[in-house]
Formats: C-alpha cells, sequence, structure tokens
C-alpha cells in the first residue's frame, strides 16, 4: 500500500475593518467596529452628537487591515 503525499497550503484573505476611533481624557477609544464600511458610516452620523456630548473628541472613521488563513489539503 503507497502512502498518500498530503499537502497543505495556506490561503491569506485580507479584509478593511472600519473603525469609529475618539479620543476621551487623553486615550483613544474604539467606539463601533464593522466590515461593512456603509453601517459604520451610518453609525459615525446616527450618534456623532451623542458622542461628542458624552466628552469625546477626535471622532472618526478609519480602516485597519484583518487577515484571515484557510488551510486547503492539495
Amino acid at each position: 500500500m503507497g502512502s498518500a503525499n498530503n499537502q497543505h497550503i495556506k490561503i491569506m484573505t485580507e479584509f478593511k475593518y472600519f473603525q469609529i476611533t475618539a479620543k476621551l481624557d487623553g486615550a483613544t477609544e474604539t467606539l463601533y467596529g464593522s466590515y461593512d464600511k456603509a453601517e459604520a458610516e451610518y453609525e459615525l452620523e446616527a450618534t456623532r452628537d451623542s458622542w461628542k456630548d458624552e466628552g469625546y473628541r477626535g471622532i472618526k472613521l478609519g480602516w485597519k487591515a484583518t487577515q484571515t488563513s484557510t488551510a486547503r489539503l492539495l
């Protein structure tokens, strides 16, 4: 009986993760996060004034790259 030579390949996929950040008492905090840009933009517009009332300053929408990996058997 022959032995199987199994090979695995690793596939990396990159996604943008959108974050709303702001400063409170000098510390930067993440207020909201989503992989959906439209959702993050909506949340920013819907809650910006409330966050300002709570004392947050420099409220902005940004993103960071996130990666996921999957292994596949060849």
